[in-house]
């Protein structure tokens, strides 16, 4: 999956965290940490 609209690479973000979807249940990646 690409993210648009960062100006340089330091505005992206550098952790990805393993979520699942609460609709599909498909798993995914997130740039945050989900609780």
């Amino acid at each position: 999956m690409a993210y648009g609209g960062y100006r340089n690479e330091r505005e992206r973000p550098k952790e990805f965290f393993k979520a699942t979807c609460s609709d599909c249940g498909q798993e995914c990646e997130v740039p945050f940490k989900p609780t």
